[in-house]
């Protein structure tokens, strides 16, 4: 069983839950932790096109798992894993959601944001727009271990310069294209955990599942 759902406080050492959302899964298997703080490009936009930003948080937490679970949308996962992603979903976003199939939360998330006022930067020449959010990186159990993850953090949406790489460097690329779009990342394109990953360093050996 996943539980999601919301709660404001604490107030005098309690919290007030204002929504449970209980999901059975048959045989439900738990993922395990494979990496904290993690930092992801979950969308990048190229020179010369406008990045679109969300400044309201609740609208920034919606706009990150719109992004992650649209890329979850092109793979199959396990049912535990499902259920426990949309736990996280529901509980960050306060969204009551049909059910755990990704296709279904991709959808309610986009109609949620919708109409969602956002601003836009202009991505000038030899710039590209990023969104990056941190996440925590989860393996499911043996038998279908393949890696997923959800954002644990804001969105930070930034401009960056393709001459000035520190910013995208030991960082995970949600979309795997990024440096077709910034030719100086292809040096430092390796996989990890089941990602394409910018090492500062990749001549260094792998890492987390990649290395087993």
């Amino acid at each position: 069983m996943t539980i999601g759902g919301s709660a404001e406080g604490p107030w005098d050492g309690y919290l007030v839950v204002d929504r449970l959302d209980l999901t059975y899964v048959a045989n439900y298997k738990a993922s395990e932790i494979v990496e904290s703080d993690a930092r992801f490009i979950i969308r990048f936009v190229p020179q010369g096109i406008d990045l679109e930003q969300y400044e309201k948080s609740t609208e920034n937490t919606v706009y990150a798992y719109t992004q992650v679970t649209s890329h979850m949308e092109n793979q199959e996962y396990s049912a535990s894993v499902e259920g426990e992603y949309y736990a996280k979903v529901t509980a960050a976003t306060k969204l009551s959601i049909q059910d755990t199939e990704t296709k279904t939360i991709h959808h309610e998330l986009q109609q949620t944001l919708e109409h969602s006022e956002k601003t836009t930067v202009h991505v000038s020449e030899g710039h590209v727009g990023c969104a990056i959010v941190n996440g925590t990186i989860m393996q499911g159990a043996k038998g279908n271990n393949q890696c997923w993850m959800f954002p644990t953090g804001a969105v930070q949406f930034v401009v960056v310069n393709m001459d000035d790489l520190d910013l995208l460097l030991n960082t995970y690329d949600l979309t795997g294209l990024l440096d077709a779009q910034v030719k100086g990342l292809k040096k430092h394109r390796t996989h990890r955990n089941g990602y394409v990953y910018y090492s500062a360093d990749p001549a260094r050996p792998a890492v987390g599942v990649d290395a087993k």
